[in-house]
């Protein structure tokens, strides 16, 4: 089944890509923007749809919805709308405080 994503960032984790070189920003976004498919992804304990992705020693917080109400043209037609909100992105062990 198809979908179509939209993918949204909190300010701090905004701000933690920026803060990056550059090398760590592509790689960063581009396994971002691969989400909700993708290796190293695990459920979080405690939450109905939060996961985490692992990349390296970074380590990205996120949450999944469907979102109906935002349909574009060219997803009119599929069955279901995506809607990717990283909440945090942070280093190994940091970013779960």
């Amino acid at each position: 089944m198809m979908s179509c994503k939209k993918i949204e960032f909190k300010k701090s984790a905004e701000k933690f890509i920026k803060n990056r070189s550059r090398q760590d920003q592509l790689r960063l976004l581009s396994k971002i923007y691969k989400l909700p498919e993708g290796e190293h992804i695990k459920k979080m304990k405690g939450y109905d749809n939060r996961y985490r992705l692992k990349i390296g020693d970074f380590r990205v917080i996120y949450e999944i919805y469907n979102d109906p109400s935002n349909v574009k043209n060219d997803c009119a037609s599929l069955q279901s709308i995506l809607h990717i909100l990283v909440v945090d992105i942070g280093n190994r062990g940091d970013v779960y405080k």
